[in-house]
């Protein structure tokens, strides 16, 4: 059979079709054709570092298509085959290079930012023009508020965190009369009460009670992380019409000013009626806004946009991160007693304290571990290529300009070679390290084969209060309670991949029962 017979058989058998199959037809053929040109012509020349997954000018959509349901397994390959060297993986329109190893982590951990940018691949990362509503530009106000007022505040107010973290569990967990165990969604009761202590510290009673606000923080947590997915599985040319129509911050912008909104416009008249040295001034997240924010911005929809902002650092990541931890717990209550034993000694000598979360080293341990094990994903430290020239590894391997460049995570975390027994969680692990160093291995350290909370200068400056936060949870939890899995499951639920993003079961259930002896 001829070329033009079979054309023109496809050509009939595309008449009878129904004229909306026609149409989606000729709009993926009209995307995979203008990604294949797209990558072909405007990404920078990769071609000296190997690929995992075919990477032809056709079949590089076809891998790129399989990373985005294989991420984490594709990543995995890559590390096997070059291990301590760097490769590529392809995304929708561009291709990311992947390090792991000591040596290479390190160097992109040291590089300074107008060589690897953290700023612009953070911009890639969240897509956050679409999702935010601004750029990285707010980024350094934003630092010095968590990194100085938020981390320096968390003594001073933890018995307001810890007060919250009491009254969230009893609105979440609730018991009717004779019920001896309640069943909830591990997952939204821990991010109801994630929103509920953060905001507590952030914008303090009675805000971090108000539904709407909180249910406002979770969608807008959520959607920017949902949206950033979607965004980023289609070609960069889509992306600003899609990324208008899904803007979290646009479909929401009405609902975050009808109530933070209303508590920032008086804060900001109060501030410039009253001074902002006054005594009786509140100290939180709005204030320590104001403060550093530059004249420019210092506008209520801007410092809503802000106070979201920390909100979706804190809520995202705290939320998964205790859901996992709740979950291990539930599927192995044996760490319970000891756990509980720890918390009734701190306690007893240091209260309900800053101090007595630094000295629970089981529960730090413990909280560490999940991390390890679950991780928020198989990328991170992810930065771009800024340096002129591009920026060149010390083993030789050249990244030109505009590439961006990320550590394996989840490979790394379970190194064999780093870990022993990489692929069992152990919740005592780094408490018995810290036998021998008590200064090493705390939750909030970070190191080339730790990095959920990133490394080097640019590692999360929020991690000193959600490690508080999440301590002061946790020990409450076993202090107070006793957990099982639904069902009496002793295997923790599998956590769920969006193309290079883990998340811990969404649907999964939790029981508690009140503490009996």
């Amino acid at each position: 059979m001829t070329a033009s017979n079979i054309s023109g058989r496809l050509h009939d058998a595309f008449l009878e079709l129904d004229a909306p199959v026609q149409a989606a037809l000729l709009a993926g053929g009209a995307t995979a054709l203008g990604y294949t040109l797209y990558k072909s012509l405007a990404g920078p020349d990769l071609s000296s570092i190997p690929a995992i997954g075919s990477s032809g000018l056709f079949s590089s959509y076809t891998s790129a298509r399989m990373f985005q349901q294989h991420a984490r397994e594709m990543v995995q390959e890559g590390v096997n085959r070059y291990p301590g060297a760097a490769f590529r993986v392809p995304l929708m329109d561009q291709w990311t290079v992947v390090v792991s190893g000591h040596r290479l982590v390190d160097e992109l951990r040291t590089a300074r930012e107008d060589e690897l940018s953290f700023r612009e691949a953070v911009e890639e990362t969240i897509q956050l023009k679409y999702t935010m509503g601004f750029s990285m530009e707010h980024h350094n106000s934003q630092l010095k508020v968590v990194q100085q007022d938020v981390t320096r505040n968390i003594g001073l107010c933890f018995p307001d965190v810890y007060d919250e973290v009491q009254a969230s569990f009893d609105d979440v967990i609730t018991f009717e009369p004779g019920q001896e165990w309640c069943t909830v969604g591990g997952f939204q009761s821990t991010m109801t009460m994630v929103a509920r202590v953060s905001n507590r510290y952030f914008v303090g009673l009675p805000l971090c009670r108000n539904d709407e606000f909180l249910r406002s923080n979770m969608r807008f947590a959520m959607d920017v992380i949902s949206v950033s997915s979607k965004l980023k599985k289609y070609p960069g040319f889509l992306r600003p019409l899609l990324g208008n129509f899904l803007s979290p911050y646009k479909n929401m912008a009405k609902d975050l000013s009808g109530h933070v909104g209303t508590v920032v416009a008086q804060r900001i008249h109060d501030d410039d009626t009253l001074g902002n040295d006054r005594p009786d001034r509140p100290t939180d997240l709005i204030s320590w806004i104001l403060n550093h924010v530059d004249p420019r911005h210092r506008t209520v929809d801007d410092v809503v946009m802000r106070i979201m902002g920390v909100n979706f650092a804190a809520i995202h990541t705290s939320t998964s991160t205790f859901t996992n931890v709740l979950f291990h717990l539930a599927a192995e209550p044996e760490y319970i007693e000891p756990l509980r034993e720890e918390v009734e000694e701190v306690v007893g000598r240091h209260g309900w304290t800053k101090t007595a979360m630094r000295e629970m080293i089981k529960l730090d341990s413990f909280l560490r571990e999940s991390g390890r094990f679950n991780g928020l994903g198989c990328l991170s430290l992810n930065r771009k290529v800024v340096k002129k020239g591009g920026f060149t590894f010390t083993d030789g391997t050249h990244v030109p300009v505009g590439a961006f460049i990320s550590v394996a995570s989840d490979a790394i975390h379970h190194n064999e070679g780093a870990y022993k027994n990489a692929h069992v969680f152990d919740g005592f692990r780094y408490s018995r390290l810290r036998e021998t160093d008590p200064t090493k291995y705390q939750m909030v350290n970070t190191d080339c084969d730790y990095v959920l909370f990133g490394h080097g200068f640019h590692a999360c400056p929020g991690r000193f209060f959600a490690a508080n936060e999440l301590k002061a949870m946790l020990a409450h939890l076993v202090l107070h309670y006793a957990v099982q899995l639904e069902g009496g499951s002793r295997v923790k639920p599998e956590n769920e991949w969006n193309i290079t993003s883990a998340s811990p079961n969404r649907s999964a259930k939790v029981m508690f029962r009140k503490r009996q002896d």
